[in-house]
């Protein structure tokens, strides 16, 4: 597995274009604690060694609540797919025990990146509209994604750099622009 990297510290010590040219990718950013439903309790089967797994390194003190996650192939696995769920072997890990082993994946079409939920049980979401199962939606920057009660927005790199040297905290719910 390649090394973590920390993106916020990225975004906050390198100029906006250096930034942007070195992370030719989109990014997913929001709140590292999952949402919650009134009256709802965590739980399932999540393995907590897991949780601090995936492409991106541990945040600085002041950013533990932000979670970005670069939406390219980390781990050898699944190589015709960006894979999104909880576990390890996925490249974009989610530290959420309703999020799926293998929650869904990410798949270049042509030009336009897709998004496909996997089969999940607490499935997918792009913009408030539920995925069906193997069907892919296509995604891109300021989209909100949903997997499970983990509700992230979908950021290129110069909208991340702005992102985290404007405020360094997500966007308020619902709100994909900041």
């Amino acid at each position: 597995m390649p090394p973590k990297i920390d993106y916020l510290a990225l975004a906050r010590a390198t100029p906006r274009e250096q930034f942007v040219v070195a992370h030719p990718f989109l990014f997913l950013f929001g709140q590292a604690a999952p949402l919650r439903e009134a009256g709802q309790e965590g739980g399932g089967d999540f393995d907590e060694a897991t949780s601090a797994g995936g492409p991106s390194a541990p945040p600085e003190e002041g950013t533990a609540s932000i979670l970005v996650l670069p939406i390219c192939k980390t781990v050898a696995t699944f190589p015709s797919m960006i894979s999104v769920g909880r576990t390890a072997n996925n490249d974009l890990v989610i530290p959420d025990p309703h999020v799926s082993r293998m929650h869904a994946y990410f798949q270049q079409d042509g030009e336009h990146l897709v998004l496909i939920d996997a089969g999940s049980q607490h499935g997918t979401s792009v913009d408030g509209q539920r995925l069906g199962p193997n069907r892919p939606v296509r995604v891109g920057p300021d989209q909100l994604v949903r997997f499970a009660q983990r509700e992230l927005v979908v950021l290129n790199a110069h909208a991340l750099w702005e992102r985290v040297r404007r405020v360094g905290t997500p966007a308020p719910r619902g709100s994909a622009g900041g």
